[in-house]
């Protein structure tokens, strides 16, 4: 996966991670298809057949869905001073706006990919670090290092928060 950070037309950066399409292919496409399967195996069943078959298809048709179609990115708003978190699933958008002022500074440091702190897959991470909890940017790979942080800086001189290093293992 690549991490994306441009600038749009408003002055505004916008984050997103790239990739991974064949994996969401792989896993979204069979489950979506179960839900459709299910469906339309609904039609002219048994009561009984029809009640389970729609709850088979209610629980995978969103599942493959989601998988296929939901995207997430942040966009940084330094005229309007806030970070806007935006989930997609193409019949639906979300936004979680927070103010810049909750954040204390810009982070890249060496961690890991899950929020489990035993994972052995270990990534460089950029977050906007607040007294609360944090909100990741993006990741890019171990070896990127360098990489991560001219992104990081890219994002703090955007912010106009402090730029910090973390470990680099």
């Amino acid at each position: 996966m690549q991490l994306q950070i441009e600038s749009d037309e408003s002055g505004n950066l916008v984050a997103k991670q790239s990739g991974g399409t064949w994996a969401r292919s792989l896993i979204g496409v069979p489950v979506l298809a179960v839900g459709l399967v299910a469906l339309l195996g609904a039609i002219g069943q048994e009561l009984i057949a029809v009640l389970a078959l729609l709850l088979f298809a209610v629980c995978f048709l969103p599942l493959g869905w989601w998988v296929l179609f939901g995207r997430c990115w942040i966009a940084i708003e330094p005229n309007a001073g806030e970070i806007v978190e935006i989930t997609d699933w193409k019949i639906g958008r979300k936004s979680k706006r927070t103010p810049l002022k909750s954040f204390h500074a810009v982070r890249v440091a060496l961690e890991p990919l899950t929020n489990n702190r035993r994972s052995v897959v270990r990534v460089q991470k950029i977050r906007l670090l607040s007294r609360g909890s944090s909100i990741e940017i993006g990741w890019l790979d171990k070896e990127n290092r360098q990489q991560a942080i001219e992104l990081g800086q890219r994002v703090a001189g955007a912010t106009g928060l402090p730029f910090k290093e973390g470990k680099a293992e």
